[in-house]
């Protein structure tokens, strides 16, 4: 899907830490990719953020890589790279950039690094066709220096290992685990940060999905197996394939590879059906150190 209205009031911190998950929100004029060649033709989203075939009224997902750079250019300077009194003017000078020294120059005295402004050109090309994707973005060197975790630390490895614990024996069970992980709040994350981590450093390609060649590598570098690595994703994609697109996204992630014996704590628990009691009402109890859910 295409976005249309990235920018900075859109974009939330999920927690106060440094390695806090981000949030966009405000889906409102979000819609699904047209086929490569259709395009949308009607102008939508926030001026200052707009890329110029926004303005002409012909554009598709490209529009949203433009916004990313102009958010890009906010973070790292502090300013943005179009400015005037109405909006009117600023359209005017987005649809006056087509020009090869427009970037350069607009960049020249920026105190930032050679590869930031190089990321920056390539975002904030003028013509669709030649700006850089959202798939090849991930992939600049300049991202990559963030990105990439090179290798599998005892926390990745624990995580990791959380998954193979997967197993739900009724459909209730597996639907009461996915709602207390996609619905509590990050408050009662104990070790996001590490789940977090630990999918990125499977994820190869960035592209927010984790295949099966990508799980089978990971695992098959952990056990040193990569036979029995190939039977393990098997069970993991199975359990946690919810949608069955032959890949696993982080909200699957999350769920596997969180504890459910650390996660599951009574205070959580009593949290969790309080949300229920705004339907109706349910109760818990706890026997031999296990949790039931009762209705």
């Amino acid at each position: 899907m295409y976005f249309s209205d990235i920018k900075s009031e859109n974009i939330l911190f999920q927690t106060e830490g440094e390695s806090s998950l981000i949030k966009i929100i405000d889906f409102g004029i979000a819609k699904s990719l047209p086929p490569p060649s259709n395009f949308f033709h009607k102008k939508v989203g926030t001026t200052i953020y707009m890329a110029p075939e926004v303005i002409r009224e012909h554009y598709n997902e490209k529009c949203d890589v433009w916004s990313c750079g102009i958010l890009l250019h906010l973070m790292l300077t502090k300013s943005f790279p179009f400015d005037a009194i109405s909006k009117e003017a600023i359209e005017q000078q987005i649809l006056d950039s087509n020009n090869s020294n427009f970037l350069q120059k607009m960049l020249e005295n920026k105190m930032i690094s050679d590869g930031a402004k190089n990321f920056l050109k390539k975002m904030l090309e003028y013509e669709p066709d030649k700006r850089i994707s959202i798939e090849k973005s991930f992939h600049d060197e300049w991202i990559q220096q963030f990105y990439l975790i090179k290798t599998f630390d005892e926390k990745i490895i624990r995580t990791l290992k959380n998954l193979l614990q997967i197993k739900f024996e009724r459909k209730l069970q597996e639907f009461l685990w996915m709602f207390f992980v996609n619905h509590f709040s990050s408050s009662i994350y104990d070790n996001e940060d590490d789940v977090l981590h630990a999918f990125q450093r499977v994820d190869l390609n960035g592209d927010g999905l984790l295949s099966k060649e990508e799980l089978t590598l990971a695992y098959g570098e952990i056990l040193g197996d990569f036979r029995k690595a190939k039977k393990y994703v098997e069970k993991i994609m199975k359990y946690l394939d919810s949608n069955k697109n032959g890949s696993i996204d982080f909200s699957e992630f999350m769920i596997g590879a969180l504890s459910q014996e650390n996660f599951l704590t009574r205070k959580k628990l009593q949290i969790g059906f309080k949300m229920f009691d705004k339907v109706r009402n349910y109760s818990f109890r706890i026997k031999r150190n296990k949790y039931f859910f009762c209705f």
